[in-house]
This record gives C-alpha cells, structure tokens and sequence, in this order.
C-alpha cells in the first residue's frame, strides 16, 4: 500500500482509480462503453449506480471529466416538464450540469457532466474529495429525476450489475 499523495502531483488515469478504490467505488477501465460498439478516444474509467452510468477520463486540456447518463428515457411529450427540472437543478445545484437530447428513438434522455482542472496536478485528498462529491451530486440528481418522472423508473436495484 502507498502513502497518499499531500502535495500536489501529476493527475493520471491510475491515481483516479486509485481514489475510487479509496472510495469504495466498483469501477473498470475500458476503452469501450460497455454493452455498446462505441469506442472512447482515451481510457475511461466506467462505473455506476442502479440509476446513473457515469464515465471518467482524463482530458489533456479539460481535466477531470466526469460524465453521466441517467437511466430514466422520456417520450418527447415530457420535454417541457424536464426541462423545467433540469434548468432549476442546473439554477440551484453547483454540480453536475445537466443537459438533455434526444436519441435515435426521439426519447429524452438526461445527461450530467462536471469537469475538474488539474494542470497544476492534485493531492490524493482532493482527488478523492472531486471523486466522492461528485458521485454524492450525481446520484443526488438522479434521485430527484427518479421522484420527479417516477414512470421514467423502470429498473430494479441490481439490474446494473
């Protein structure tokens, strides 16, 4: 086992598995979305939760990207009332910004983004703090998605594993 890093180091894809390990986030490297035929341009860390898929990677010039997709689908006759939540999460959340599309089926669907700069690196604590606030915000979001669009839920606790 290492010592945490306390002064600020390079930011590498390992040292932001390193700290979901830290924090108890089950996660894989790939190169590939899983279950998909899309390939990344990098390696990404994939993880989820029983309603968020999240994706992290390492940006040369962004930083830390976190981004996530809930699980909820809409029929586009939903678009006003998500919007509408979307746009009062994004006016009173510092994180993750939502944003929605659509997708080849022409439903809504919700995606979360946050992005971290770490061009001048980072101690493992504050990897671990960007880590762990983040899944704390996006599950959070989640979750009001889940109670706002409840006919949107359609899948049990385990159906991610």
């Amino acid at each position: 086992m290492t010592t945490p890093s306390t002064t600020p180091t390079p930011v590498t894809l390992s040292r932001i598995a390193a700290a979901c390990n830290r924090c108890t986030i089950a996660h894989t490297i790939t190169e590939q979305l899983p279950g998909s035929d899309t390939v990344f341009p990098r390696p990404t860390i994939a993880t989820g939760f029983p309603n968020v898929m999240l994706l992290i990677d390492l940006d040369p010039q962004a930083g830390i990207r976190i981004q996530g997709s809930w699980r909820g689908i809409l029929p586009a006759t939903e678009i006003p009332a998500l919007l509408a939540a979307v746009s009062e999460h994004n006016l009173h959340s510092i994180g993750p910004a939502l944003a929605t599309k659509l997708d080849d089926q022409q439903q809504a669907i919700v995606t979360m983004r946050r992005v971290w700069p770490v061009n001048h690196g980072a101690t493992d604590a504050q990897l671990d703090a960007v880590i762990a606030s983040t899944v704390a915000m996006v599950t959070q979001a989640a979750t009001m998605l889940d109670h706002t669009f409840p006919a949107a839920v359609t899948w049990s606790e385990h159906d991610h594993d």
